[in-house]
C-alpha cells in the first residue's frame, strides 16, 4: 500500500492555486447551471447529478475550510473572492460583496 510518505508528497500538494481555482470554477459553473434560470434547462435527471457534483464539491471544500489558515495567501483570497460563498460566513467576505 502507498502512503503520502511513500510518495514524498506535501498535504497541501490538492490546494494549489491552480487546483483550487479549477474546483471554484467548476462549482460555480455547475451552480450557476442548477440555478440561473435562463441556463436551467436540464433533465429531472441532469438535476439529480448536478446536485450530486455540487455535494461532492462542498465536500473538498470542507477539507479546504480544515486547513485554510495553512493555505498560502493567494489560495485564501481565491476562496473568499469566489462569487459564490463556498466555506459559509464564518470567512470574511470582502467589502465589495
Amino acid at each position: 500500500m502507498t502512503t503520502n510518505d511513500d510518495l514524498d508528497l506535501d498535504e497541501y500538494d490538492l490546494f494549489t492555486k491552480k487546483n483550487v481555482f479549477a474546483l471554484l470554477k467548476e462549482y460555480c459553473k455547475l451552480w450557476f447551471t442548477l440555478h440561473h434560470p435562463v441556463t436551467n434547462n436540464l433533465t429531472p435527471e441532469e438535476v439529480r447529478e448536478t446536485k450530486r457534483s455540487l455535494d461532492d464539491a462542498l465536500v473538498l471544500f470542507g477539507a479546504i475550510k480544515e486547513v485554510f489558515d495553512d493555505l498560502p495567501e493567494d489560495v485564501q483570497e481565491l476562496v473568499r473572492n469566489s462569487p459564490i460563498p463556498v466555506l459559509g460566513d464564518d470567512l470574511e467576505r470582502p467589502k465589495w460583496l
